[in-house]
């Protein structure tokens, strides 16, 4: 999907720690600061500083020990072309109970304040939460564990509003105009690489 001139795609990055495949979460930013527009670097820090802070989707507490946190790559689209950076910041999980297999993902939504299909997107997070113990046997993550996971999208989404950057939903059909993101819901049902679930 193009990124419409003005905006960003943003990447954080994650990997087990016994392997060298990349898994992401991808969202897309509007700058909604009266400043300067920030290079694609400096957006890169401002998004690993909104997904590594107190309770959000990427600190040492929230993964397995199996998984790492490798930083955020972000993508700005301007009249002339891509312009990418990327920061780097690796935290090693720190959770002790095991993490559920790599072709488990958890579904989240985006949720807008606009109806239909078009307007509803999704990202799946990599296994590096929750533990096995907390899904039972049909799939169901525990309802505690939703909700914190909930939680922790809302800070992320929160600290990148504080930075000035606004969540959006990009578009692959016209309009092409993105579209607020005003929130974020877990999937109580875990998603896996043979069932791809749609909101």
């Amino acid at each position: 999907m193009a990124i419409p001139v003005g905006f960003f795609l943003a990447h954080l990055l994650y990997q087990p720690v016994a392997g060298t495949h990349v898994s992401t979460i991808g969202v897309g930013l509007d700058w909604v600061g009266a400043g300067p527009i920030p290079t694609p670097i400096e957006a890169a820090e401002i998004v690993d500083t909104a997904a590594t802070g107190v309770s959000s989707i990427a600190t040492g507490s929230f993964m397995g020990s199996d998984w790492k946190y490798l930083g955020a790559s972000v993508t700005y689209q301007d009249e002339v072309g891509p312009l990418t950076g990327q920061f780097d910041h690796v935290i090693t999980g720190a959770g002790t109970a095991g993490s559920l297999p790599p072709n488990c993902a958890i579904l989240v939504s985006k949720q807008t304040g606009l109806g239909g299909r078009r307007n509803r997107g999704r990202v799946y997070l990599p296994p590096v939460y929750p533990a096995e113990t907390i899904v039972d046997s049909l799939g169901i993550i525990n309802p505690t564990s939703v909700g914190l996971l909930g939680d922790r999208f809302a800070a992320f989404d929160s600290a990148l509003f504080s930075a000035e950057f606004q969540t959006v939903l990009f578009h692959d059909t016209a309009p092409f105009t993105p579209t607020p993101v005003t929130g974020w819901v877990v999937s109580n049902l875990l998603a896996t690489q043979r069932r791809r679930m749609r909101p």
